[in-house]
């Protein structure tokens, strides 16, 4: 079997389980990226396709594809970097310590549905906006409601 995973700074979701023979039989990668697709994902881009091989990520290969072999779709920025505060009705709300800008610019990420925005913590503008404007007042809301809260974070993720 072939294990096709989606992963984000979020979640880590199997997509797919194909069998071996069925993926040689055809283009690999053009296989893969249909198998993606039928379970809801797109493979826009091939570099962020990995083979999990002796528990290392490393890029993809079509040589290296075996029978139980682990593929990861990823899209995730610096997931060591992101520290999630919050999720309230599908918003997300997390820190990126690996941004410079956080030393001089406090401020929440926020996804939802796939978007992502900023909320500065010291008077609420957004930087970016999300399709549904219900939720980004959504977002505002809950962080000017847990200003205190996110500041206290924020300082204790910024000081390591």
């Amino acid at each position: 079997m072939i294990y096709l995973r989606y992963i984000d700074n979020f979640k880590k979701i199997l997509i797919n389980s194909v069998e071996y023979s069925e993926i040689i039989e055809e283009d690999v990668t053009e296989a893969i990226k249909m198998h993606y697709k039928k379970g809801g994902y797109s493979v826009e881009d091939k570099e962020n396709l990995y083979i999990i091989k002796d528990g290392k990520w490393l890029p993809f290969d079509e040589n290296l594809l075996e029978d139980n072999t682990e593929i990861i779709y990823s899209k995730v920025v610096i997931p060591q970097n992101a520290i999630q505060f919050a999720r309230q009705d599908g918003l997300v709300f997390f820190f990126q310590t690996s941004e410079k800008c956080h030393l001089f610019f406090p401020h929440v990420h926020v996804e939802y549905s796939g978007e992502t925005i900023q909320i500065a913590l010291s008077d609420y503008h957004c930087e970016g906006s999300f399709k549904n404007p219900s939720k980004q007042k959504q977002a505002v809301k809950y962080v000017k409601k847990n200003k205190k809260n996110l500041l206290k974070e924020w300082n204790r993720i910024m000081k390591g």
